[in-house]
This record gives C-alpha cells, structure tokens and sequence, in this order.
C-alpha cells in the first residue's frame, strides 16, 4: 500500500475524509478539484487527502483517484512520492497497461525533469493515444533534446493514423524553433490551418494567441523576421507573452530600435504594465546595440517605477552591457550588489570583457578564478580563454599548465557546430567533418570559395586559430575547416537561387567566420542569415526568461556616475560573512575608478572615427583637406587623441601629419552643407581644433566650441566623402561617428579626476607626471638590483623645439600660462599595452627549493639573484651552480589552483621577475611537477 510521508505534507482540517462522511464520487470530485487548483498548498492537501482515502474502507478506484493525484505530484515536482505512485499503479496493474494512468506519469517525468524515464514508459505503453504522443513530444521539446522531438513526430505520422491536435503542433513548433528547421515549422503551421481553420482562412488560428506566440517564436528563432512581424501584427488580441517575445525577436535580429520603440508602444499606447521577462527582453535589445545609457535608464525603471525586484537574468543583461562597452568597474560594482548569488554566464561575461578591454592579466585571472569556482557544464570556455590571454602575453609556460590541467581535472572543450536545414532535413557539421555523404562535393565548393575570398583581398584573422597552430599557413587552413564554413558551402550546393541560407551556431560566431559570410553573401549574391546561439541562454522556451544574448559592442571604455537606482542595488548587500567569490569580486569593485564626460576617449591613444556611410576620417596627404575613405588600414585614417589641459572634456585629434583636426570658418560650397574641416596648425589661443565628444548611444557627436557638429557627408559628388561641421537637420545619423580605438593608453598616463572649484560633481582631469615606479620586491632575501641603461629624462621635460611653420604670435599683453600637462604629442615614446615593452638587463629569480613532498615550510628562507642569461637551459646551469645541486627541476605555480608546474617551454617575456621553486627529481616532488 502507498505510504506518503504525513510530516512533509501540510495538516488539513477543513479536508479530513473518512468513509462516513464522504461517498466515493465526492471524494474524488474534490480530488480533481484540490489537483487543479494550480496552487502549491492545495497540491499538498491532494496529496494528503489521497493517502487519507487509501485507509478508508471503500476507497476510490484506483484508475479514477490517480491520474488526479498524479497530476497534483507532477505541480509539485515531487519525485519521490511520484515513484511511490507510480508502484503502486503497476501493483494495481495499471501501469503501463492503462492509458490514462500512463499518460499521467508521462507528465510526471516530464515535469520533473526525466524525459529519458517519461520516453522508457512511453515505448512501454501498449495503447498510445494522441495525448501519450503529445506528452513524450513535450518532454524532448522540455529537455532541449528538438531533433529527437522532431523525429518523434514523424514517427507518429508515419506508424499512426493519429491526426495531430493544436496541441502536438504546439509542441512541434518549440521543437523546429530550437533545432532552426523552418520548412518543417511551416508544414506545421500549415497543419494548424487545416485542422483549426474550419473554412480556410485560419480564423480560429489567429484567434489562439497561444498557438501565435509560438509562431512568432518559431520565425523569429528561424531568421524569419517578415513573418514573425506579419503573424504579430494580425494578431486581434495580444497578451503580454506576446510582446515580450516580438520584443525579444526584434531584439535577436539587431532590429535593437524598433524592439525599444515596441516597448514604449506596450507601456505607453496600450498601457500595459511590463513584468520581469519584458525587461529581460528590453535589457536584451540595449545588450544587441551596446546602448549602455539605455540600459541604465531601463533597468532603473524596473526597480523604480515598477517595483520589479532584478533576478539574474536581469543582472546577466546589465552586467554584458556595461562589461563588452568597456564599463568593467560599474559591472564589478553590480555584481557585488546583487541579491542572488552570480552564476557562470555572468563570470564568463567579465571574463570575456577583460579579454578584449585588455584589463590586465591580474583582473583577467580573478575572473577565471571566479568563474572556475561555479559549477557549469560549459567551464571549458574559461579554460580555453584563460589560455588565448596567456598566449597574448607571450607566457607560453601558463598556456602549457592551463591545457595540462584541463587534462588532469577531465575537462573537454565543447564541441561547437553549425547546423543547416534542407528540405525538413537538419544537417549538422562540426570542425573539419567529414561524416557527410557529400563530403567531397563541399571541401570542392570550399575551395571554390577560398579562391574567390582571396581573388577579393581575403585575409584570414589568424588571432581565431586554434593556438596549437604555430605556423600562419597551418592557423589559415585550420580556419578554413570551421563548421560554419561547411555549412555555408553545403548551402550555396543545395540550396534554391536565391533563397536565403540559414546557419544556427550552438556557440559563438568568430570574427573570422563572421567576415567571410559578409563576403560570400556579396561574392554569391545569397543571403546569409546566422541565428543566434542558445549555448549561453539560461532557458529554452519562450514562455520563460530568456537570457542575454552575445553581440559585438562598439568600444566606449572607463566609467560613468551610475543611476540612483543601480547604487542602491549594488548598495544592498548583507551583513553575514561573504563566501570567497563574493568577496574577491567586493574587493576587485572597492578599486578607485574614473569618469568624465570623453569617456568614449579616455583610455584612447590612437583612434579611427567612422561615419554613418562606413567610411573612416580621412587626413588627405596634401596636409590639409579632410574627407572619408574605406582604407581603415592606412595610417591617414588614425587620429591621435590628446586632452585639452585644464579643460575637462575636450580633446584635439592629431593626424598623421602632425596637424589637428580644425573646424574652419571657410564655407563649404556656400554653406549649403556647413562649413571646412581642415587639418591645420593653430596658435595657442586657437580654440577651432577643440572637440567636445558628445555620446549618443553607441555613438558620439562631436561638437566644436562653437556648437556645431562634425558632418559626414554623402550624396552625389561634390558633397560625397567631404566632412565639414554643421548644426544638426533632416540627415541627423551623418553626425554619428562610431570611435574604434587602435591603440589604448597605458593605465598609468589615463587622466585622474580631479574635483572642480566651481562644480564639485564634474571632474576635471589632471595628467600625471611620468616617475619611476617601484618594483615590489618580495619578502625575502634582498635580490641584486637588476643594470640598467642610464634613463633618458621625459621629452616633455625637455626644453620645447623651436615653432612649427605657420605658427602665429599671441598678441601683446598675453601672460604665457604654466606649462601645459604632458599630452600623447609629447610623450610619444611612453610604452602602450599594444607595442612590446622595451627590454632590460636582467631579471631578478627569486627561488626556494621544495621538500620531499614539493611543499614550501613557512619559516623556510627564500634566495635570490639577477639572472642575465635568455634561455631555461642558462637558468638552469646557474641555479645548479647557486644550490649545487644537479638533479632539480624548475617549477611554478599556476595561477589558477596553486599546482607546481615545471618550466619547459622558454622563459617569460621582458626580463619579468620571477618567482619559481626547485624540487629535485629524485623526490616525490617529482610526481607533482609531472616530469
């Protein structure tokens, strides 16, 4: 007999049933009715009341009583008293033999995360009905498994004379949304019509706004925009699932303006109020287009207005923002307010941001760690960029340690693929397949392609490469054989002329892989549509919170004064001891950080500004016009950013000739279109090469002291690829420019924030001087001092060159103000994170020598000493020749987890100290170091 545990169920008084007060029917009409509640407490007090009528005398059938309790356990996620269920059916010889009872367990499983045990009984099943289908279909479709749900379904039009309802159809279109099978999603679509459309024109259909949300889900996961906007659009009624998924959809597509306008029409046309998916959906759109004011202001309106406490995919969205458009710290500041514990996808989020924000290797590495320290599936991506920012650096020995413990921990990378489909077939490829029948045919179309990209100037971006490939020819033909790249080709083979060619991606999209599809699409004259990963989404259906997607931001780097709001989020943190993620993420945020209003400048040295027409700032080599051109490569297209001392928020932008970007006040074909820029020379009381970057967006305006705007203009010639400066009309986009920074500013040379004496608030910016900075010496014997060249002073320091031509004398009477802060014109020789430091004499080697086990004791003395040799064999000879021992080997510490890993590739880059540990072979250190 069941025996439900009566402790974990809650006591009921107005429900206690016995034999004589209730007959059989109403018993088990109450059964249904506490089932079907849809509350959790009343699904208790059904399960309560079952095992109550199992003690009576004349229970209820069985047959009758369980599929309503089964029902109530499936709400509940109970599993265990499920099982205990589903015994006793089969004891009654009811399971699997009777349908009802085993459809009621199909849902069971399925609800509670099973689809392998809710499969197991459904093959078991003697007599399937159309509600045995549906449920198992729905379980695949639940565990993500859409091939497997798909295959499912033809298996029941193909072994069955089973018409599908609106509900198997349901089920179909999550799975074709989740797999990208379009034309199977159309043929169920159209099946709706057939069934559901009574006379033909699909009324009844249009009527479900259930069946309409799956279907704009379905096209818009599909690359179908057109025809998730038409299905949205004739739709008569409209609940708020359905404009969170059009939202969303807008958002997935880069339609980020329109899915932010579809908001503002919910809220403030049809006046309905948003709830926390709506924000996820918005909070998406801003996470597409980098609009990180956007997103400040939404995310502020959802705590303020309408009092929506954030949940994480909230935090997740914010958190990618602001960490891919360069807002590291405010990220940082976030996640150590948030109210619940941050998951993988927020650390892999500030990981992958200090990867490509060039955060500095020290952040970089407490980010893996922090990441490292969650349990996830998909932990090989911190691994794998962990190592690719080891390789940057040129610190070969830790690119060694990070792949040799995703050894030793069983940590295999996830393999990434492409999938395809084709007349209702889905075709998979992973890198470099072979598997498939046509294999021949697409490696023949491959090189086709390969051929034509580089007839058009292809050039392989070989930072994508996997880093096992040392040689350039071997890291282009590894890219060559990405599983995008196969399933393109396998398309442009296949596929109608002219239908668009639909690739989903389980994982990102390289860079490289993204810029051979532009061009293929142009070389082939087909439309190539990616579809947006799903690896990285906290959920699958539609129906829940999606999570943030993964685009490409435009630079805009450091940091500005946050919403009220977002302090007082990032504020609420408890009292209790923090666990030690938290607390290394409080302490990363306590850093000091800087603001302003050129923050789209502020860590730039060197620049390129491209217009609205994808044409770049261009410095004529006569070294005075100014135009636009597409060669971002060339020299002419980069401008050098110097800030305006004393004058915060401006800045002046030097070409490649050494002259600034000037706003003229010479007409430019009589004022029709504003006025000259020119490259020019100024005297120092000139204030037309000062610019005041305005943000817009992802964007910035800049703005001359006299208020007009840097203009990109277009049109026909004489008006094509000019620039001059004008106020703002009918063709405002021409005043965006996009700032892609080419070379950053080292962190010691960014501008400190310095308090105003007119307005506090606003910081005013003081270059610091260039000093000597210490070297921390460890706390062990003194290390020898390393030689170096004798220092040259700072040029600055030096007495200033003589006037350029063309310079004019300020007028009499004029006091020559102090000498200006040190500008990028006069520090050019200052290193940047993207030339290689400049080399000294030696390197200082701090060593211990490590016991038997390879431990270190704590009152053990270290040594030191200034090593001038370039290689491990040279280190070696001479720590043998310090310790006079020869059977040693030399070991470091990973920066992940402590391990000693030996030395056996070369040694680090720009003569950095080291600190490493000996331990000799002949001991059981040996088995640690590996060797």
């Amino acid at each position: 007999m069941l025996s439900l545990a009566a402790s974990s169920l809650p006591s009921t008084r107005t429900h206690r049933p016995d034999a004589a007060s209730h007959s059989s029917s109403s018993s088990v009409r109450l059964l249904r009715s506490l089932a079907r509640s849809r509350r959790a407490d009343l699904a208790h007090r059904a399960l309560l009341l079952f095992r109550s009528l199992q003690s009576t005398p004349s229970p209820p059938p069985p047959h009758v009583s369980l599929p309503a309790v089964l029902s109530a356990a499936a709400f509940l996620s109970a599993l265990p008293e499920g099982r205990q269920l589903h015994a006793l059916a089969a004891k009654l010889g009811l399971a699997p033999s009777h349908t009802v009872v085993a459809n009621s367990l199909l849902h069971l499983y399925s609800s509670c995360g099973l689809p392998g045990a809710a499969l197991d009984l459904f093959r078991r099943i003697p007599d399937r009905s159309l509600v045995s289908w549906n449920t198992a279909v729905d379980a695949l479709v639940g565990n993500g498994d859409h091939l497997a749900a798909l295959d499912l379904f033809r298996e029941m039009q193909r072994d069955t004379e089973l018409a599908p309802d609106a509900y198997t159809v349901q089920s179909v279109l999550g799975a074709c949304a989740g797999a990208g099978a379009l034309s199977l999603g159309v043929y169920a679509h159209a099946l709706l019509l057939r069934e559901l459309g009574g006379d033909g024109d699909g009324e009844a259909v249009s009527r479900d706004m259930l069946i309409n949300n799956s279907l704009v889900d379905l096209y818009g996961k599909c690359g179908a925009l057109e025809l998730a906007q038409q299905v949205f659009d004739r739709m008569p009624a409209r609940d708020l699932a359905s404009w969170n998924v059009m939202i969303l959809t807008l958002a997935n597509h880069g339609r980020v303006c329109e899915s932010v306008e579809l908001f503002d029409r919910m809220t403030q046309v049809e006046k309905m109020a948003p709830n926390a998916i709506t924000f996820v959906a918005v909070l998406s759109a801003c996470n597409h287009g980098g609009l990180v004011e956007e997103g400040r202001r939404y995310f502020a309106m959802m705590v303020d207005q309408y009092r929506i406490k954030p949940r994480i995919e909230h935090y997740g969205c914010m958190v990618d923002l602001l960490a891919r458009a360069g807002f590291i710290e405010e990220a940082l500041d976030i996640v150590a307010g948030m109210n619940c514990r941050p998951d993988a996808i927020i650390w892999r989020s500030l990981l992958d941001a200090c990867c490509k924000k060039n955060a500095g290797l020290e952040l970089t590495e407490a980010m893996a760690k922090l990441a490292l320290e969650v349990p996830d599936d998909a932990v090989s991506g911190v691994y794998v960029l962990l190592s690719r920012v080891y390789a940057s650096a040129q610190r070969w020995n830790d690119v060694g340690m990070v792949r040799r413990l995703m050894v030793e921990e069983g940590v295999k990378k996830e393999p990434g693929f492409s999938s395809i489909e084709m007349d209702g077939l889905v075709h998979q490829f992973v890198a470099g397949d072979t598997s498939h029948p046509q294999s021949e045919a697409i490696y023949e179309k491959l090189d086709e392609i390969q051929l034509k990209l580089t007839s058009a100037g292809y050039k392989p971006d070989l930072s994508e490469a996997p880093l096992v490939a040392s040689i350039d020819n071997a890291k282009g033909a590894a890219l060559r054989l990405h599983s995008e790249r196969l399933a393109i080709s396998f398309g442009l083979l296949n596929a109608t002329p002219g239908a668009p060619i639909r690739i989903l991606k389980n994982l990102r999209v390289c860079k490289d892989c993204h810029t051979i599809s532009k061009l293929i699409s142009k070389l082939y004259g087909v439309e190539i549509i990616p579809q947006p990963p799903r690896a990285q989404r906290r959920n699958a259906r539609p129906s829940r919170a999606p999570a943030p997607s993964r685009a490409a931001r435009h630079p805009s780097p450091q940091h500005t004064k946050a919403t009220p709001s977002l302090a007082r989020a990032r504020g609420r943190r408890k009292e209790e001891r923090l666990p030690r993620g938290e607390r290394e993420i409080t302490r990363l945020a306590a850093r000091p950080r800087r603001g302003g209003s050129r923050e789209l400048f502020e860590r730039a040295r060197t620049v390129r500004l491209r217009g609205h027409h994808d044409k770049y700032l261009y410095a004529e080599e006569d070294e005075s016009r100014v135009s636009q051109d597409r060669s971002a490569s060339s020299p002419n297209a980069r401008w050098s950013v110097e800030p305006v001392p004393h004058a915060p928020g401006v800045l002046r932008l030097r070409s490649h000739y050494g002259r600034y970007l000037s706003a003229s006040n010479e007409p430019f074909l009589l004022g029709v279109t504003g006025r000259k820029v020119l490259q020019a020379l100024p005297h120092r009381l000139d204030s037309s090469v000062e610019w005041v970057p305005v943000r817009d967006g992802a964007h910035a305006r800049l703005r001359t002291r006299y208020g007009n705007y840097l203009r990109a203009n277009g049109g026909l010639p004489p008006w094509r690829n000019s620039v001059t400066h004008d106020v703002p009309h009918r063709h405002a986009g021409w005043i965006l420019w996009t700032v892609e920074v080419v070379e950053v500013l080292p962190e010691s040379l960014v501008p400190a924030p310095i308090a105003s004496d007119d307005d506090p608030a606003a910081p005013h910016y003081k270059t610091p001087s260039r000093g000597p900075s210490p070297v921390p010496t460890p706390a062990l014997a003194p290390a020898s001092p390393p030689r170096h060249r004798p220092a040259s002073p700072p040029s600055y320091l030096a007495r200033p060159p003589p006037p350029p031509p063309g310079y004019i004398e300020p007028p009499q009477g004029y006091i020559e103000p102090p000498p200006p802060e040190p500008t990028l014109a006069r520090i050019e020789s200052t290193e940047s994170f993207s030339l290689p430091l400049h080399k000294v004499d030696g390197r200082a080697i701090h060593y211990h020598i490590g016991d038997d086990n390879g431990d270190i004791g704590d009152d053990q003395e270290g040594h030191s000493f200034t090593f001038n040799g370039t290689s491990l064999e040279e280190l070696l000879e001479r720590l043998q020749e310090e310790t006079g021992l020869n059977d040693v080997i030399i070991c470091s510490r990973s920066p992940i987890n402590g391990k000693l890993m030996p030395l056996r590739l070369q040694l680090p880059p720009n003569n950095a100290a080291m600190h490493i540990v000996l331990v000799r072979e002949s001991s059981k250190g040996r088995v640690i170091s590996g060797s």
